[in-house]
């Protein structure tokens, strides 16, 4: 169900196409007549982390230094 706008109606969805190739799904809206949606499942890919990469970060330009391993984004360290 969805709504066209803010306070009306929810109205149900009829799926017209469901393709990986998106100009299939496209040329489909194209020539739609009635009002259409284009859904896309974008599929996140696992990125592979590496702990062994530091990363170093500095929130006011180099006076203080926090130090922390790639993708970790709460366990830093202050090294300056």
């Amino acid at each position: 169900m969805v709504s066209c706008g803010e306070g009306e109606p929810l109205l149900p969805f009829t799926l017209l196409k469901e393709s990986d190739n998106f100009t299939d799904v496209y040329s489909e809206f194209n020539n739609s007549k009635t009002p259409c949606v284009i859904v896309l499942d974008n599929k996140k890919e696992k990125i592979k982390v590496d702990k062994k990469i530091k990363i170093f970060e500095s929130p006011d330009k180099g006076k203080t230094i926090y130090e922390r391993s790639f993708g970790d984004f709460n366990n830093r360290k202050k090294i300056k």
